[in-house]
Parts: structure tokens; C-alpha cells; sequence
């Protein structure tokens, strides 16, 4: 769709660089692209990663989607077609922001650090 300021909240500079030139050479030509799903896999973890010291799930799927691409003032088609179905497989490396925090022990349900237990009240 588009929604530059939701993908600017969840991907890095690079990502994020990426789809915005994307969005914006469509928007130039006044080009739609079809947004119709047609199947959508369930998403599998490929393997973890430690980048720049912080775990990186990478994680993939497939959607099949029609590759169709319309004028926006003519609604005729200009790339693809109605019946142009193509399987796409997705990778995402899934990174915690930069204003992310560690969680404290006690937030996530480990002991404390001095023995005590969490979330519970001292004997």
C-alpha cells in the first residue's frame, strides 16, 4: 500500500531506503500494484544470527501474489495481468531497534540476581 510511515517504524535505514524508492518511482509513474494475496505460508525461523551483538531471528515465507500493475489514471495495465500469479519467497532478519532495552530479570520471570524469587514476595 504504500504506508511509508508504518514501514519507516519497523525497518532499519537500509530496508527502509529500499521500499522507499520502490514506493516513490511508483507513485511517480502514478502506478497501483495489485494488492490481492493469494496464499500466504506459515513462517518458518531459518536460523539466528548474532548481528552487531544482538540476536537476529531470520525468518521466511512465501505469499502468492498477482503481478499486476496498473495506470492509476487509466486503470489500464502495465505490467504483468490479472491472471499473472507468482510465487514469492520472503526472508526477513527480524532486528530489535536502537531504542531497544534488555528486559529486566524479574520482567521476564528469571531470578533475581541476588537469589531472591521473582515476582514474589521474601519469606
Amino acid at each position: 500500500r504504500g504506508d511509508m510511515e508504518a514501514l519507516r517504524r519497523c525497518c532499519r535505514d537500509a530496508a527502509y531506503g529500499a521500499l522507499h524508492k520502490s514506493v516513490m518511482e511508483r507513485e511517480a509513474h502514478q502506478l497501483q500494484m495489485d494488492e490481492r494475496l493469494l496464499f500466504l505460508s506459515d513462517p518458518e525461523i531459518e536460523s539466528v544470527r548474532y548481528i552487531g551483538g544482538m540476536p537476529t531471528p531470520v525468518v521466511s515465507f512465501e505469499a502468492h501474489q498477482l503481478n499486476c500493475v496498473r495506470s492509476k489514471s487509466t486503470k489500464q495495465i502495465v505490467e504483468g495481468d490479472e491472471d499473472d500469479i507468482r510465487a514469492v519467497h520472503y526472508l526477513f532478519a527480524l532486528q530489535p531497534t536502537e531504542d531497544w532495552a534488555e528486559p529486566e530479570p524479574e520482567a521476564a520471570g528469571e531470578a533475581p540476581a541476588d537469589g531472591g524469587e521473582a515476582g514474589g514476595e521474601a519469606a
